[in-house]
């Protein structure tokens, strides 16, 4: 579903930052629901398009992709953020293809606190990927991984282009997480 107001305004008004994210349906209707979502330059969350699927797999976020191309098109700059699902991913790459990904930091944060169980590296993370310098994200690396090294690397198999403002290709306007979505 996507409301022509709002896709004249993400095509004329917005920044150019997609987050884009799936939930899980528990109801008498079984699924996922698709949402993306923007910020306008004041902040307020923007929703242009929503969907519905039967679960987050590579057909269901391509045919939701797809969608969301033929109604927004693929505006210059433009940024989609998610977590780090492998279909979002691999959709992205294929329809978006000259658009830049990065992964929700927030999201990251919460597996590496879940999986590592320590609160430390996730703030040192968390500091990282908003580091506007390099030395800055490297000194911030650095006190990550005297903290717990597996960490540091299971961050970094992401790629930290996707992950941190310092290294990104792109704008992020200050939208490095996918909690608007």
């Amino acid at each position: 579903m996507a409301i022509g107001v709002w896709i004249r305004g993400f095509t004329t008004l917005l920044r150019p930052v997609v987050a884009v994210n799936g939930t899980f349906l528990k109801g008498k209707n079984k699924g996922t629901m698709f949402v993306v979502c923007c910020m306008d330059v004041n902040n307020n969350i923007y929703p242009p398009a929503s969907g519905y699927g039967d679960s987050e797999n590579d057909a269901s976020w391509s045919w939701f992709l797809i969608e969301l191309h033929d109604v927004i098109g693929e505006p210059p700059e433009l940024v989609i953020i998610s977590n780090r699902h492998k279909s979002i991913e691999k959709a992205v790459r294929t329809i978006f293809s000259n658009s830049l990904y990065g992964n929700c930091i927030f999201h990251l944060s919460l597996n590496m606190r879940a999986k590592f169980k320590n609160d430390k590296v996730q703030k040192f993370f968390f500091k990282a990927a908003k580091a506007y310098q390099v030395l800055e994200f490297e000194s911030y690396i650095q006190g990550a991984s005297k903290v717990n090294v597996d960490a540091v690397a299971y961050a970094m198999e992401g790629n930290m282009e996707k992950l941190a403002r310092v290294d990104f290709p792109g704008r992020w306007y200050s939208i490095l997480t996918t909690n608007i979505a």
